[in-house]
């Protein structure tokens, strides 16, 4: 058992180091349009090939045939389709080494990206009045901070020029 254990170390190593350097995840974008981008979240290395498919129904064949009632066009590193769709999944292969990956598009299709008509999100909105809120209590510190040593000063002068009277 104890000479199994390297074994099993550098069995480990090996795998790690294969997937290390192809850690892909799939990233899903809505579209204003109402389409959603689908893409991966590194370049694929020659050698490797990607199938998509969509709840088993293969969307984007090995070869890059695409299943037009489903994918909008190709970009780069992915696809845009037609609509937000679950069980999305990208497989990525290696044949000459045997290994292939499935990478899953997980989000959620029910929830819906508050857009305005200009383009801007209401999350991005909200950071924005998050900023200046607390730059404006910020400055209005700041303008306290100097009234209140103004004040000061000035009592102070006040001060002393009443002990200079005395």
């Amino acid at each position: 058992m104890q000479l199994l254990k390297p074994l099993f170390v550098l069995v480990y190593a090996l795998l790690e180091a294969v997937f290390s350097d192809y850690n892909f995840q799939c990233i899903m974008n809505a579209l204003e349009n109402g389409s959603v981008s689908y893409t991966l979240n590194d370049t694929i290395s020659t050698g490797w090939i990607t199938l998509w498919t969509k709840n088993g129904t293969v969307i984007v064949d090995d070869e890059g045939n695409m299943h037009n009632d489903y994918v909008v066009h190709p970009v780069k590193g992915g696809y845009i389709l037609r609509e937000c769709y679950d069980m999305v999944v990208c497989t990525i292969e290696y044949p000459r080494k045997g290994i292939s990956k499935n990478i899953p598009c997980t989000g959620d299709c029910n929830i819906s990206t508050n857009t305005s008509a200009d383009g801007i999100s209401s999350i991005n909105i909200g950071i924005v009045i998050s900023i200046c809120v607390i730059f404006s209590i910020l400055l209005l510190t700041l303008i306290g901070f100097l009234v209140c040593k103004y004040c000061q000063r000035s009592h102070h002068i006040v001060n002393s020029s009443d002990v200079e009277m005395q």
